[in-house]
């Protein structure tokens, strides 16, 4: 065929490839039948995963990350429910990313969970990043002229 020269060639069979067709492979079955049993393995897998990467989103904490880092990462793994068939709501994601965010982000944070509805995760995430700048590039006022009150009272008083 015209192009096909640009294609990948197939990847070699590693030793887990080759277990996994060991697994499924049934005397004098069809390849079709084949194909069921390792879709069916696949499948018992995807709850362990499932339940994995739930977990893994609810308890996910920015830590050193940057917003760009961490909110991808938070994107990663609800792709990848969504990519094993589970259903995940944007609403949740949201709720499960700011709740990770450190402190230095409570403003934000506090407007976003009183905000009805609840900004999208992709808002929220622009919020952040936007954020982020912000105090990055805040400049610290000048040091300022520490009052003595006890001075002030003393001569005010005597």
């Amino acid at each position: 065929m015209a192009g096909d020269e640009h294609l990948t060639p197939p990847t070699p069979p590693t030793k887990a490839y080759a277990s996994l067709i060991t697994s499924a492979h049934i005397v004098n079955a069809t390849a079709h039948k084949i194909w069921l049993n390792i879709e069916a393995i696949f499948r018992q897998n995807n709850d362990a995963t499932a339940i994995q990467l739930e977990n893994e989103l609810r308890t996910l904490t920015m830590g050193e990350l940057s917003i760009h880092d961490y909110f991808n990462k938070i994107k990663k793994i609800a792709d990848l429910l969504e990519g094993i068939g589970e259903k995940v709501k944007e609403k949740h994601v949201v709720i499960h990313a700011v709740s990770g965010l450190s402190n230095k982000f409570d403003t934000t944070v506090g407007f976003i969970r009183h905000n009805k509805p609840i900004p999208s995760f992709d808002e929220v995430r622009s919020m952040h990043l936007a954020e982020e700048l912000r105090l990055c590039t805040t400049r610290t006022p000048p040091p300022s002229q520490t009052i003595n009150l006890d001075k002030i009272m003393a001569s005010k008083c005597s």
